[in-house]
């Protein structure tokens, strides 16, 4: 997909040398995406980080390790996103916002500034999250969402404004995957990559042969 080679499902992980390649995640449920991880973590595998070159990313921000940002994103100053999260296309991160460790922030959301977004959420298409709010860990943001208040753990929201219309979302721990390598906004890869397709197909992109 736009120059990144798609591996297929897990079954190939064992198949390729230990830090023979550098592989993303590209996919939008992050349950299954942290169970993906793990397996690549079990075979020796390291992660690659992507930026895509009509993205804007502060200087300032950090970035995670595994990260996936997309067309046309927008990473203001101060921003911090943790490691294997997704921002898709057209995202915007306000000021002194901080990206939870395999969270999702879905095409056109917008997180304004001092948001904390917790690990493993799904902020859906088009939402957006008014400015100082928290999404606790695990929890859900419908399409076109407005959160004006705080969203607790493991609960999903929908509407304008944004009411909770269920519980439950099982919460999970990256136990298996290393917090050590987060960095400083890294440069963008060679080749530009839209990323849309490729979490469409919900696979593993292979990146940047060592």
């Amino acid at each position: 997909v736009h120059g990144v080679r798609v591996i297929g499902n897990r079954l190939i992980l064992g198949t390729m040398a230990p830090g023979s390649v550098k592989i993303c995640v590209a996919h939008g449920d992050p349950a299954k995406r942290l169970d993906l991880l793990e397996d690549i973590r079990r075979y020796g595998h390291p992660f690659a980080t992507i930026i895509d070159p009509s993205a804007q990313v502060s200087s300032t921000a950090t970035i995670g390790e595994g990260v996936i940002i997309c067309a046309r994103a927008l990473i203001n100053c101060d921003v911090t996103v943790g490691a294997h999260a997704v921002i898709y296309v057209g995202a915007i991160l306000g000021h002194d916002v901080s990206i939870g460790r395999n969270a999702f922030i879905g095409p056109n959301a917008v997180i304004n500034g001092g948001v904390h977004v917790g690990e493993g959420v799904l902020v859906g298409a088009g939402a957006t999250v008014y400015p100082g709010k928290t999404i606790g860990n695990w929890s859900k943001v419908g399409m076109g969402a407005a959160v004006y208040s705080r969203v607790d753990d493991r609960t999903t929201v929908m509407g304008n404004p944004a009411r909770v219309v269920g519980y439950g979302r099982k919460e999970r721990t990256e136990v298996a995957i290393s917090t050590s390598t987060e960095h400083k906004s890294p440069e963008p890869i060679d080749e530009p990559t839209e990323c849309g397709s490729a979490l469409q197909s919900h696979t593993t992109a292979e990146v940047t042969p060592l």
